[in-house]
């Protein structure tokens, strides 16, 4: 659902279940981006959430809105991105997410309207949505984001951390990888393991 791309290697995804089934939990729990239809994503999920992506049970995507609760650490997800009615972040999903409170770590596909500087031509970069949720009181103390293919943090934006993780989008290319520890309750990003983010509970 990338353009009509194939994003995974079902083969690669076998394998990689297969070597690392007892170090990973399973599934990996993802967003929609801005190139996903958010009415085709519920209507291939069948009203199951999180829903199963692929043959593998290695992936599943996650309806905006949603509140896992990982070991105490409440971690909320909305994706999307663009002013597009049907790929764009819902704005009913952070009534939702309000009434789901708290909210430790908020996964997200857009970034915070703020975190980034406009863009040359003075247009605003992120979504506004998303600042606001962040900027109340009871606002996450993390926010994880994509989209705009680099990779930063984590770094402290208002009260919150927040940490831009880039997908690989080429071969030979690497991605940057997350590691949230909901035991130890801290975020950190592989290859920047001194600076660790505290996620607030």
């Amino acid at each position: 659902m990338f353009r009509g791309r194939v994003l995974f290697d079902e083969a690669e995804l076998a394998e990689a279940k297969r070597r690392h089934a007892d170090d990973v939990n399973l599934p990996i729990h993802f967003v929609r981006g801005n190139h996903e239809s958010h009415a085709a994503l519920r209507a291939l999920a069948g009203g199951r959430n999180p829903a199963p992506v692929g043959p593998h049970g290695v992936l599943a995507w996650v309806e905006d809105g949603t509140v896992m609760d990982l070991n105490g650490v409440r971690v909320g997800f909305a994706g999307g991105a663009l002013p597009d009615a049907d790929r764009g972040v819902d704005a009913g999903c952070f009534v939702v997410l309000r009434g789901r409170r708290p909210v430790h770590v908020l996964v997200s596909h857009d970034l915070p309207r703020g975190v980034s500087r406009p863009r040359p031509d003075g247009t605003p970069v992120g979504d506004p949505q998303i600042a606001a949720f962040v900027e109340e009181a009871d606002g996450p103390s993390l926010v994880i984001f994509g989209h705009y293919h680099g990779s930063t943090g984590p770094k402290p934006w208002k009260d919150a951390a927040i940490c831009m993780l880039a997908p690989a989008l080429h071969p030979g290319e690497d991605g940057s990888l997350g590691v949230l520890d909901c035991v130890a309750r801290t975020f950190w990003v592989a290859g920047r393991e001194g600076n660790v983010a505290v996620v607030r509970v």
